[in-house]
């Protein structure tokens, strides 16, 4: 989620080719992605898990603030929503 985040804060990035790009991925993997219903419902379970929430706080510097609830926010907002 983070990471994520922090690209979406990027002006240049454009998150509908993120999410076509996902596409084209998913394609050449295997070709079956989850529906953005199950993606979502997902998603949502793990927002619930306190290590899900809590695991990368320990990863960051000490100085970089995240809020796994407010990137969750920003992610399924810009992408999750566009699958």
């Amino acid at each position: 989620m983070f990471d994520l985040q922090k690209a979406l804060e990027n002006p240049n990035l454009n998150p509908d080719n993120v999410v076509k790009c996902y596409h084209k991925y998913i394609e050449f993997s295997d070709g079956e992605s989850p529906s953005q219903a199950i993606y979502l419902a997902n998603m949502d379970e793990k927002m619930n898990e306190d290590i899900f929430l809590n695991d990368t706080q320990a990863l960051l510097r000490p100085s970089l603030h995240f809020n796994p609830q407010e990137a969750y926010k920003i992610v399924k907002r810009e992408l999750i929503e566009k699958i």
